[in-house]
């Protein structure tokens, strides 16, 4: 590759750590010359894990896309429910990767059954309901969710290791899993340090192999974009940047 792709992360919940978390995992997995800037929150929860959650979580993600994307190349979603990756496809001429639909892509070119591990039960459903959004619900082996992080656990690498490692390994035994899908942005950077029997994916890793096959071979990933855009109008309530983009849009 010559020249700099360069791609916005945004996490679109308010924990900094989780973005920091994700820039270093992604940096790690880009090629020469791609380069990452990441944004954080500015309002809404601190870790989405409802539907009302997610709701405030595409919302933020649009009004960060909305400031600073006409800077970048492409954008990354670090966030495991995509919160606002059809919106952004929509409003943006700029490829956007979803953390969790990469991971579930790559899941099934590497075995027929995949698991989804992540954490808090309540999130399971709102799981299952994402990969059936996707189309991709008929290889899900199943959904784990651990107990709740607690903030110190989020800080702990070492914690999340042996956790993530037993609910991959209960994943192979009682639900026939052949892949895991680390989907927890808290989870960046750990696949590699995930020893089982079985592949182990992380979604900032996918995300960004998606973005950078996009920018190789435009022609072959159009599903990172939409053809579409929403119709002019104006807005209120909204952030300044937000009108205007919506100002640009076309007429019908």
């Amino acid at each position: 590759m010559t020249g700099h792709f360069k791609v916005l992360l945004i996490n679109p919940n308010t924990t900094e750590l989780i973005t920091q978390r994700a820039l270093e995992a992604a940096r790690s997995f880009a090629s020469d010359g791609t380069v990452f800037e990441g944004v954080t929150g500015t309002f809404g929860v601190p870790i989405i894990n409802s539907r009302t959650d997610d709701v405030i979580g595409s919302y933020c993600a649009i009004d960060l896309a909305a400031k600073y994307a006409a800077q970048f190349d492409g954008i990354l979603l670090a966030v495991s429910f995509d919160s606002g990756l059809y919106e952004l496809r929509e409003m943006l001429s700029i490829p956007v990767t979803g953390f969790t639909e990469s991971a579930i892509r790559k899941a099934c070119k590497l075995g027929q059954r995949y698991s989804l591990i992540s954490f808090a039960a309540r999130t399971q459903p709102l799981y299952e309901a994402l990969v059936r959004k996707y189309g991709m619900d008929n290889r899900l082996a199943s959904v784990r969710c651990m107990a709740a992080l607690t903030p110190s656990d989020m800080q702990r690498t070492d914690v999340l290791i042996k956790r993530v490692t037993h609910e991959v390994e209960e994943a192979v035994r009682h639900d026939g899993a052949e892949v895991a899908v680390l989907c927890a942005t808290a989870f960046a950077g750990l696949a590699n340090r995930i020893t089982v029997e079985i592949p182990v994916v992380d979604g900032i890793e996918a995300a960004v192999y998606d973005l950078e096959r996009y920018r190789l071979q435009p022609d072959k990933l159009k599903c990172l974009t939409d053809s579409s855009f929403p119709q002019r109008k104006i807005p209120t309530g909204v952030s300044k940047e937000l009108q205007q983009i919506y100002s640009r849009f076309p007429d019908d």
